[in-house]
């Protein structure tokens, strides 16, 4: 026991130490969140507003994404990111005008379900340098308040996932078992853990690892989330590595870059 702890004490302090890197990034956070702040007031009706919104997107695309859009005409905006329900109807926008104001609306039916969140995200992933132009927008007041939320999940304690993908490692009670060093390495990684969407975490692990052949990723996602209605992915630190991994029904299947 003595060994783990020592294992882990001397982990949890270089991840520490390389969390300092980050502070060139924790400060652009923290001067986005302060102009969000002064940023000018709106007021609209959230569903009215939907209505109008909406044209010009695809109304229908594949069940549970979230699709960017480039427009031809320059009237219609610069970029757009649509999010689709389960049925595969549209449930919400986030538009960006030539100027790079931005505006996200959200189906009613479909409010306080995150989709702003992982719409900012998926932009955020995909071209868009969301934290540089978020004290460059209006909001209203609930606008005001995603963004608040939104700059707070993002941290450069852990570095950005890469492109190339990460490798199976294996679950955690097998990876766990087999020494004091992966038990040591799996209290970091649950400490640092930082929740990412299923967008992210399928376009960086090799999902093959998980399904049989011919089985679709999104299927496997699906069962997790309705047996788990807490089910998600993560990013963390596996010893020196970055990790990702994804938790359900109290188990972490564990992908590690460079592996």
């Amino acid at each position: 026991m003595k060994q783990i702890t020592d294992i882990l004490r001397q982990i949890i302090a270089e991840n520490a130490t390389n969390e300092v890197v980050g502070e060139s990034t924790d400060t652009k956070l923290e001067k986005a969140k302060e102009a969000v702040r002064f940023a000018r007031s709106v007021k609209y009706w959230n569903e009215p507003e939907f209505r109008a919104e909406k044209y010009g997107f695809p109304q229908v695309g594949q069940p549970n994404t979230i699709k960017k859009i480039r427009f031809e005409d320059p009237k219609e905006g610069a970029d757009g990111f649509a999010s689709y329900d389960s049925d595969g109807k549209i449930n919400g926008i986030l538009n960006f005008n030539t100027e790079g104001l931005f505006k996200i609306v959200v189906r009613d039916d479909s409010l306080r379900m995150g989709i702003g969140h992982k719409l900012l995200t998926f932009a955020n992933d995909n071209g868009i340098d969301v934290i540089d132009i978020a004290g460059k927008n209006n909001y209203s007041s609930g606008g005001r308040s995603l963004m608040f939320k939104w700059l707070d999940s993002q941290s450069n304690s852990i570095s950005e996932v890469v492109g190339n993908k990460y490798k199976f490692i294996g679950s955690c009670d097998r990876v766990r078992s087999k020494c004091e060093e992966n038990e040591a390495k799996w209290h970091v990684m649950m400490k640092f853990r930082q929740p990412i969407d299923n967008d992210e975490f399928i376009s960086n692990v090799d999902v093959e690892a998980l399904v049989d052949e011919g089985e679709d990723i999104n299927d496997w996602i699906y069962e997790q989330e309705a047996q788990d209605p807490e089910a998600s992915p993560y990013k963390s630190k596996w010893g020196d590595a970055n990790c990702i991994f994804y938790q359900t029904a109290g188990f972490e299947f564990i992908f590690v870059e460079g592996q």
